[in-house]
């Protein structure tokens, strides 16, 4: 269960409610993201669990606590589905609202503070972090926190 929290928060940024139009930089922000050839993302929870995962050229890399694992998923359709349920409502986004300005590893971000409905139950309140470029490179959420970056991102060892 813990993993599989860290696995959404690291692969799926937010989500919308049809759409609010302060929303729509948080959506933005997460297809933007969900484009890019590569990214290298650090989940981790309050109790020192640690999730990384490595999207590149299409292959999809997930390690928990060190062990990296090629998975099968085909991560850019499930990606696509979460980023259309984003636009059209299913998946729905709440008190969105821009939040100030941040730096995220020497980085400035403006900061969007949101709700998701996961499962019909609305989440503790979320915070993005999104870069001039467009992309998200930080998410929080209670004692969940994701670190996102573009470059220098190479295929882990097996």
């Amino acid at each position: 269960m813990k993993h599989s929290l860290l696995l959404a928060l690291t692969l799926a940024s937010p989500s919308a409610l049809a759409l609010d139009a302060a929303c729509e930089p948080i959506v933005a922000a997460s297809e933007r993201t969900a484009a890019q050839p590569a990214r290298h993302s650090v989940a981790e929870d309050g109790d020192g669990t640690r999730m990384e995962a490595v999207v590149l050229d299409g292959s999809f890399y997930v390690s928990v606590d060190g062990t990296w694992r090629r998975m099968p998923t085909d991560l850019r359709a499930a990606e696509r589905k979460i980023n259309a349920g984003m636009r059209d409502g299913s998946i729905a986004l709440s008190d969105c609202r821009a939040d100030g300005r941040a730096t995220v590893d020497g980085i400035q971000t403006s900061v969007f503070a949101y709700r998701v409905a996961l499962r019909g139950q609305v989440q503790d309140e979320a915070r993005l972090f999104v870069g001039d470029d467009g992309l998200v490179h930080a998410l929080s959420s209670g004692d969940h926190k994701v670190r996102f970056r573009y470059t220098g991102v190479t295929a882990p060892k097996l």
